[in-house]
């Protein structure tokens, strides 16, 4: 960044549209998403103004008041007051601070406002939500707004772009005015009088510069039916189901094709190439790693797709309300529901987005429940055991998927309980507040637009991993001969381990391998059953369903095994990112060693009793 460019801060209440504003003016592609906690760190892009000028720009986590009590408004006031360390410019504020008010609760939002422009920040008044607001009757005098701010005020529509040029102008016009550097009034604390004073100026505000519109007819409200007190929680659980189940009927054909083109692939490369070891390299080690994994990409787009229509329109702050009496009795809240669904796509941003729970204890709750929510790097994991146990079934598959997550709910709502009783932080139950959005259509574009990042973020992240490790793999278990293989010698020392969990050497090398990542498990399974069956032209499903032990005829992923397997990746932690981000979050490396240490057992000792206990009742 140039040291004389000029540095714009976007501010505002969760769910304003800041985010969406920042889009626009840098043209990236940032999540957007309908609740509170959706942005937990700064984001920085450049915005073009006009054809000689440009700003960096810092779009900042939902804050209520310059009064800091959560991690992310931490974040937008440091973001605020620390221009300087976050950039090469040399003044310690911002040039602009652009405000971001929901002209649907325009006097929750200009309370903000007031503050900022009581501070000292030069400021900007941008009204998003304004089509929403029109249809319920609502409108604004700009010039009112303006005289009485003594700021300009702008009104823009995120869905459309309308407004954004005239935007673009006033914000370069605004910043070739120079204004000198003042210290800052910020508030070290808001008492209640203080509070009462800023909404009654905020009430006297709309009165003076509101209009009222006609309303042809008055629209049904659907919260009468989603937040009802038994319709809700039946809704809900019905969405869940329907959202999980989705994740694998709906991409059951998708996966047969990908799993048939990487296999004739591998047969095609493997027919041209000379019978040399370094074909085998190609052919086992890479393609048959890669398209392990590739075969479940579909359902990872599928959940991410189905994770943004639900994000979109409104519907995930609305699972926050139902889930925060039953929360609030293992020791959460609402708040926490946003972090642990969103452990259900990654649990690193899930971790990052428990910094909007303002209760110590609840917040090292969620992160320590996060690791147990089935993240995306276990779907293939499942889909790969599911295909398995359920062959030519993906009724039941997907059925046994929604088992599995809700499943881990289950799970980490008992791991919550106990654990709460451990804690020594703050016991007093915090409370549940949220601003519940707007009911909205979800933008098509939009969706697709995130579900492609995801879902390419998470082949960048997972693809060097996968092919590195079956690329070691392979060596492992080609040489010195694959009957007598390196990989074989480490396994042989895991097996009075993995005897009571049904399993060989073979799975329980790619166990271990899972460490780097869970889905390596699966490329790992691909590239061991490949090489010690280099003749075999079956699907790699059809080669695990009929392996069996090497020194027998007993096959291997039998019921019970699967489901020891199932269970052991539910719990374990095997993921060394999210131990890392776990240790930033909690400040040392206290819990995520106790993560490490208590899933893994709890892991285990599942596994085992669950593989034990159904041989001992005939099923094997």
């Amino acid at each position: 960044m140039n040291t004389d460019e000029r540095v714009i801060t976007l501010v505002g209440q969760p769910n304003s549209g800041k985010t969406t504003l920042f889009n626009h003016l840098t043209g990236s592609r940032f999540k957007t998403v309908n609740y509170p906690g959706s942005t937990v760190d700064y984001a920085i892009g450049t915005a073009k103004l006009s054809s000689r000028r440009s700003a960096t720009v810092f779009d900042t986590p939902g804050i209520i008041s310059l009064f800091p009590k959560t991690e992310d408004e931490k974040m937008t006031m440091y973001a605020l007051t620390h221009v300087a360390l976050l950039s090469k410019r040399q003044s310690r504020y911002p040039d602009l601070v652009i405000s971001v008010v929901d002209a649907t609760q325009p006097i929750r939002h200009l309370v903000l406002v007031k503050q900022l422009i009581d501070a000292g920040f030069r400021v900007l008044v941008v009204l998003t939500m304004t089509d929403i607001a029109k249809k319920r009757g609502i409108s604004f005098k700009i010039e009112t707004l303006q005289q009485i701010l003594k700021c300009p005020v702008v009104e823009i529509n995120g869905r459309t772009g309308f407004g954004l040029s005239e935007l673009r102008c006033i914000v370069d016009n605004t910043l070739q005015v120079e204004i000198p550097q003042t210290t800052l009034n910020l508030p070290q604390a808001l008492d209640g009088q203080t509070i009462r004073g800023y909404f009654a100026w905020a009430e006297d505000l709309v009165k003076q510069s509101k209009t009222t519109l006609p309303v042809k007819n008055r629209e049904f409200d659907p919260d009468v039916v989603m937040l009802h007190p038994i319709l809700g929680p039946i809704l809900f659980l019905g969405v869940m189901t329907v959202f999980f189940w989705s994740m694998f009927w709906l991409a059951a054909p998708l996966m047969d094709g990908v799993d048939t083109a990487f296999s004739s692939l591998a047969q095609w490369v493997g027919h041209s190439l000379p019978n040399q070891w370094w074909s085998h390299l190609i052919t086992d080690g890479v393609i048959t790693g890669v398209g392990a994994v590739a075969v479940f990409i579909p359902q990872i787009v599928i959940l991410f797709f189905a994770l943004g229509l639900l994000e979109s329109s409104g519907y995930l702050a609305r699972g926050a309300v139902l889930v925060d009496r039953p929360l609030s009795m293992i020791g959460l809240n609402g708040k926490s529901f946003v972090p642990l669904l969103s452990g259900f796509a990654c649990a690193i941003p899930a971790m990052m987005a428990a910094r909007t729970i303002p209760n110590r204890k609840e917040r090292l709750l969620t992160i320590l429940v996060i690791p147990l929510m089935s993240c995306s790097a276990r779907l293939p994991v499942f889909g790969l055991l599911l295909s398995l146990l359920f062959v030519s079934h993906p009724l039941w598959a997907g059925i046994g998927l929604t088992v599995i997550y809700v499943g881990s709910i289950v799970i980490g709502s008992v791991v919550a309980a106990i654990a709460g009783r451990f804690f020594k932080a703050e016991t007093v139950y915090s409370g549940f507040q949220i601003e519940l959005p707007q009911w909205r259509w979800p933008i098509l574009k939009n969706v697709i637009l995130q579900t492609y990042d995801q879902s390419l973020s998470f082949v960048r992240r997972a693809g060097p991993t996968i092919v590195v490790v079956g690329i070691c793999l392979w060596a492992l278990t080609y040489f010195p001969t694959p009957e007598a293989s390196f990989a074989g010698d480490i396994g042989k020392w895991l097996t009075p381990i993995l005897e009571p969990m049904g399993v060989d050497w073979r799975v329980g090398v790619a166990l271990l391998l899972a460490f780097a990542a869970r889905e390596v498990f699966v490329s790992a399974l691909a590239v061991i059953f490949a090489v010690q069956n280099p003749d075999s032209t079956a699907s790699m499903l059809s080669v695990l369903k009929h392996a069996t032990f090497e020194q027998s005829s007993q096959l291997i992923f039998t019921p019970a095994t699967i489901v020891g397997l199932v269970l052991f990746f539910m719990v374990s932690m095997q993921c060394l990112s999210t131990l890392v981000v776990a240790k930033k979050e909690t400040g040392n490396w206290v819990m995520p060693g106790i993560m490490l240490g208590v899933y893994m057992t709890l892991a285990y000792a599942l596994a085992v009793i669950a593989v034990q206990g159904l041989r001992l009742i005939g099923i094997m």
